[in-house]
């Protein structure tokens, strides 16, 4: 009779006995304690009784035990995002499944029921066949591997590890900030920056600008980015100024950047690009200096090395600057004779002073060149004695065009009529010297007539008619070598 009533005792005995002592657990080595109660149990019931009962033994024989159908696939995931681990077991029937976490032995959950307390943790049964474990909003200490059990006789566990990546992160307590050094001095930044992966630090010039590295005597080179938490910046000089970005990056995006700002101190240095500059009265002029320093320094102009200029209606103080360059401008207006003189251009900074100097001088305006159109009266050019007066002065180019046009007429009427003409400077009856075709200088050989003989520019001198009776000789007594 007692056996009979041992028989009709349910399959599932064992597992209703470890889910209600296995609530409450707190750990595997609990878990296992209780099993092994149960399992003393069972043994001392089996004493008075059978135990598994024969029915449940003809079952065990007719059904396939449990098994997993594939490993638990190790799951990546970035911080804050969901990590889920899937595990598949094959004709399960009346078995159920349990999640630990293997290094501290925690049980998560048994079957449906989530039995830790952490609430970021879930069980989904998606399919007869998969079991899922669910990690939301995923930290850094989830990072580890999990154990799916089926509670056979013989305990079944196959286990998956959870990777959590940490997006980089730059630490600004350990991290350099912006510097000031004096020019020649030595200067090194640090850069720390932590995640997971570890991160690779980067440093380039925000200017895009090559990176200038000194390693011994006349040893340099130029890199466009160095890695390493350190940047060594040896002998520094003023074109090594500037931004510099540590650039702190992993398998997880985004990538994190400081901005580092190295400052090299040195003392005013001024280029005059024009120390001598010559002007006109009445017009403007602009003068300007090129300063490179720092700190900024403050930029003025003095007259002569003693009144200091500031703006007004004669004069315009301007600047530009950038990184360490500073130019400056002065524009004088209307310039008068007070004007002219020597003007110095001042910078001054925390470390010293420098000045350049522009001397100024007066010239005459430029006269514009006139030109008289050739009319139909007497030979080409015009009038003899007009003539020769226009050609005292220094022609413009569109003159000394005209004047070479009516040369080279010359020179054909020359060489058609056949007419001997010795090159040079003669003497004629009278004294006079006469400029013949010599070749030299066309814009100095005013016209006398058609063949090609011209008088010099002193001949305009002489009264009108002295130069006909001149034109009548030489045309009928031409010169003969």
């Amino acid at each position: 009779m007692v056996a009979s009533e041992n028989q009709s005792i349910k399959g599932d005995y064992l597992i209703s006995i470890l889910e209600v002592t296995m609530v409450p657990a707190g750990g595997c080595l609990f878990a296992s304690l209780v099993l092994s109660v149960v399992v003393s149990a069972a043994t001392s019931y089996n004493n008075i009784g059978t135990y598994p009962p024969a029915h449940l033994n003809e079952v065990g024989t007719s059904e396939p035990e449990p098994d997993f159908g594939d490993v638990i696939k190790n799951v990546t995931v970035a911080l804050g995002r969901e990590a889920v681990l899937s595990c598949i077991v094959d004709n399960l029937g009346d078995y159920k499944v349990g999640w630990l976490r293997t290094d501290t032995q925690t049980i998560l959950s048994l079957h449906k029921k989530v039995v830790t307390h952490n609430t970021r943790i879930s069980v989904t049964h998606s399919e007869p066949r998969t079991w899922n474990l669910h990690i939301r909003a995923v930290k850094e200490e989830d990072r580890g591997c999990y154990m799916c059990q089926i509670n056979t006789s013989v305990m079944k566990k196959t286990v998956g590890c959870v990777d959590v990546h940490v997006p980089p992160n730059i630490i600004d307590e350990e991290t350099s900030g912006d510097i000031e050094v004096r020019d020649g001095d030595s200067v090194s930044l640090v850069c720390t920056a932590r995640g997971y992966p570890e991160p690779k630090i980067l440093w380039r010039r925000e200017d895009n600008e090559k990176i200038m590295l000194r390693q011994g005597r006349g040893n340099k080179s130029k890199v466009d980015e160095v890695e390493g938490r350190f940047l060594n910046l040896t002998r520094v000089r003023r074109k090594q100024m500037g931004a510099y970005r540590c650039i702190a990056m992993n398998e997880v995006p985004p990538a994190v950047m400081k901005r580092i700002l190295v400052k090299v101190s040195f003392e005013p240095t001024i280029h005059v690009p024009n120390q001598l500059v010559a002007t006109p009265l009445g017009k403007d002029l602009r003068l300007s200096c090129h300063v490179e320093a720092f700190p900024k320094p403050i930029t003025f102009w003095r007259i002569n090395n003693d009144i200091m200029i500031i703006n007004g209606p004669k004069y315009k103080v301007e600047e530009s600057s950038w990184t360490y360059h500073t130019n400056m401008s002065l524009l004088i207006r209307n310039v008068e004779k007070a004007d002219i003189g020597i003007y110095t251009c001042v910078a001054r900074n925390s470390i010293s002073q420098a000045e350049g100097q522009i001397r100024t001088y007066e010239i005459d305006p430029p006269v514009p060149a006139t030109h008289r159109p050739t009319t139909d009266r007497g030979p080409p050019g015009g009038n003899i004695f007009s003539n020769a007066l226009d050609h005292s002065a220094k022609p413009s180019g569109l003159h000394k065009n005209h004047v070479d046009e009516e040369y080279h007429q010359h020179k054909m009427t020359e060489d058609t009529s056949q007419i001997s003409i010795n090159k040079g400077k003669r003497k004629d009856l009278h004294g006079l010297t006469l400029d013949l075709d010599n070749g030299r200088n066309p814009a100095h050989r005013p016209a006398l007539s058609g063949a090609g003989v011209r008088v010099s520019a002193t001949a305009g001198l002489l009264p009108f008619c002295l130069l006909r009776v001149l034109r009548s000789l030489v045309l009928k007594h031409p010169l003969t070598s």
